[in-house]
């Protein structure tokens, strides 16, 4: 019978055994389902997911700050880890170098901020043996599980996820990974931006792909060849725009037909006139931008 490093070695010649020892202990099912399967692709997909975990040491330490693991969980990225504090579920990532770094730049700015946002996630880096972990809290359900919005809940969404980028912006810090599975529902109903581990200052490289953009905008913005982007204050804008489109307007994503185009976003966007507050930031300066967002989160939110 085909064994787990059997399959291991197609795609991975020289694996960690201790790897896959852990792989063993966490994911016994899933290592069982891949051999019976004769399955190279889920093999791996064990393997890497376990590289990424924490190791036994560093749950060690989680456990020692009141964190305790409870194996994987998928939220449309494998990086996220489901953890308990007195029995609270948070969700862990762990973030690369470069995410580390932008992270810790902006947590040290926040904790000086006496305004945060009320619609963006807070979180907390956990350092162990040189890897960082963003610990966020865990909402129930994302916008990229809910069935489509009615208008008035559409407007709501702009309203509280603008209120999250405007406070980001003000900090010369723009998202970079709008979409709907990085936006949450509170326990009081609330729509929160999450995953900030995207998060990058303005004019610098961004780590996301910022594929929830509109097509002709994508290549224009491109830097790189495998989809880096500079950072500015309209890819939020857009893919704020864009997830609007989709969960109120239906339009499809990941599929055909492809994207439309920033003019094809706006015919879509001014179908209720409700939207041309979004669609006005899609053409600001920078400068006018940042002036408008100061005023702006000083603003009072009204919820609809």
């Amino acid at each position: 019978m085909t064994s787990f490093e059997n399959l291991l070695r197609v795609r991975l010649p020289k694996f960690n055994p201790n790897i896959v020892a852990r792989a063993r202990r966490r994911f016994s099912a899933q290592i069982n389902l891949a051999i019976t399967e004769n399955n190279v692709d889920s093999a791996f997909e064990v393997y890497e997911q376990t590289y990424r975990l924490p190791q036994t040491s560093t749950e060690m330490m989680l456990n020692f700050n009141g964190y305790l693991l409870n194996g994987p969980w998928n939220l449309g990225n494998d990086n996220f880890i489901i953890c308990y504090k007195d029995t609270v579920p948070h969700i862990l990532k762990a973030l690369t170098p470069h995410e580390a770094r932008r992270a810790s730049s902006l947590s040290l700015v926040l904790s000086r901020q006496y305004n945060i946002s009320p619609f963006l996630t807070s979180f907390e880096l956990q350092y162990h043996e040189e890897r960082c972990f963003m610990i966020m809290p865990f909402y129930p359900s994302s916008l990229e599980s809910l069935p489509l919005l009615n208008l008035n809940s559409g407007i709501r969404l702009f309203h509280q996820i603008s209120n999250a980028v405007h406070f980001l912006h003000s900090l010369n810090y723009i998202h970079m990974d709008i979409k709907p599975a990085n936006i949450c529902l509170s326990s009081s109903g609330h729509f929160i931006l999450i995953d900030l581990g995207s998060v990058a200052e303005k004019g610098n490289i961004s780590e996301s792909t910022v594929v929830y953009v509109p097509r002709d905008f994508q290549p224009r913005k491109k830097l790189t060849p495998n989809n880096r982007y500079k950072a500015d204050f309209v890819n939020d804008w857009l893919m704020l725009g864009m997830t609007i489109a989709e969960k109120v307007y239906t339009l499809e994503m990941g599929g055909q037909p492809p994207p439309p185009t920033v003019e094809g976003l706006i015919k879509i966007l001014q179908t209720n006139e409700a939207f041309e507050e979004l669609i006005a930031l899609f053409d600001l300066t920078p400068n006018s931008l940042v002036a408008t967002e100061s005023n702006v989160f000083q603003l009072n939110f009204v919820s609809k």
